[in-house]
């Protein structure tokens, strides 16, 4: 009797043993899988990434290529064609150039430490088109301006420490868009409406002993009247907003303005009138030239997407610097 209870037992212990191990077993190959997957995930992903990096280089040549062909840039350059899906090893990439001086620059608000009323004209007027609220300039202004100071119906650090959690106005440029979200009365529906319209873009890199840095923004970049869009040409100034723009479209998508002296003549010959329309407009603002480009990027390799975005500045040198990579989505 009592050899049968010890067989029961050893049964019984055999058994448990061996499902302990199944266990212990089960468990070593199921975070060995997570780590083969994660380790597969981030080959991928870094393989997604050298693409992006080879695209950037593709992007470059072509900027250099236009700048050596063109003396002004349209929505007909080369660069502004969307790149076809392209095979990679194990998936395929697209990217595609925008001109990123197609639209206003909000850091151009405020230069040198003085807010600049024609920028903020230009921008007032493109709340307006939008229906949004004028009054949302001010809480910017506060923002990318240097001094505590707040301006009527604007936020400075008052504002902001009752907030949860509480912080202080940055008083200086902006870097990115996002950055929208941080300041007082601007939301996710304000900043949608804009998206097309508006950007971050920082002063020309100078280059020190130590290398390159960014100076403050001292310099209002300008707006290239052959690719910014008809709502923001309508922005230019409170005159402008009952302009005839259909023949200036169409004229600027077939051969584009060479000067912006040929836009002004074009516009006063649509839009006859005295005094003429072009003398509301200030020509320093604008150009045919650009050189800030945004490179956006999507590469799948198997079930991994990853998006990549390239700020990317062109000098007359025929030198083309990164500013900054990121990922968006």
């Amino acid at each position: 009797m009592k050899s049968f209870k010890q067989q029961g037992i050893a049964l019984v212990t055999a058994l448990l043993i061996i499902t302990i191990s199944t266990v212990v077993a089960t468990q070593i190959f199921y975070k060995q899988q997570i780590n083969l997957r994660r380790t597969f995930n981030q080959l991928q992903a870094d393989q997604v990434f050298q693409l992006f990096l080879s695209a950037e280089q593709w992007a470059k040549i072509l900027l250099i290529e236009d700048l050596e062909k063109n003396t002004n840039d349209t929505s007909l350059d080369i660069w502004a064609q969307e790149m076809p899906p392209i095979a990679a090893e194990g998936g395929h990439f697209q990217a595609k150039i925008t001109d990123h001086q197609a639209c206003f620059n909000l850091n151009n608000l405020v230069l040198a430490g003085a807010i600049q009323n024609d920028q903020i004209a230009i921008l007032k007027n493109l709340l307006k088109q939008k229906s949004l609220n004028e009054n949302l300039i001010w809480s910017l202004v506060d923002w990318l301006d240097a001094d505590d100071e707040p301006q009527a119906q604007g936020a400075e650090w008052e504002t902001y420490s009752q907030f949860s959690p509480p912080y202080r106005a940055a008083n200086q440029a902006l870097t990115e868009i996002a950055e929208l979200y941080a300041v007082a009365n601007w939301n996710t529906e304000t900043i949608t409406a804009l998206a097309a319209d508006i950007c971050v873009l920082p002063s020309p890199p100078a280059f020190s002993a130590v290398g390159r840095y960014f100076p403050a923004q001292t310099i209002a970049s300008t707006l290239n009247i052959n690719t910014i869009s008809p709502q923001l040409i309508l922005s230019l100034s409170e005159k402008m907003q009952n302009a005839k723009l259909e023949q200036i479209i169409l004229y600027r998508q077939e051969q584009g303005f060479k000067s912006v002296q040929e836009f002004f003549d074009k516009l006063d010959e649509e839009n006859p009138q005295e005094p003429k329309l072009s003398s509301t407009l200030n020509e320093e603002i604008l150009s045919v030239n650009s050189f800030y480009f945004m490179l956006r990027y999507t590469g799948w390799i198997g079930n991994l997407e990853q998006q990549y975005q390239s700020l990317l500045y062109r000098n007359s040198n025929k030198k083309i610097d990164t500013f900054y990579r990121s990922r968006f989505y």
